[in-house]
């Protein structure tokens, strides 16, 4: 589980460098655990 949380941190830092808006959640309603959502910033 840890080393699919450090995935997801990675992820996370990656889109944030695509200036992309990330919010990445942990819920124990879904099988992994972890919900990234993306939004594209406007210019």
């Amino acid at each position: 589980m840890d080393a699919m949380i450090e995935l997801d941190t990675k992820r996370v830092e990656y889109l944030r460098d695509q200036n992309v808006k990330v919010d990445f959640h942990t819920t124990d309603k879904f099988y992994k655990g972890d919900v990234i959502v993306a939004t594209k910033n406007k210019k």
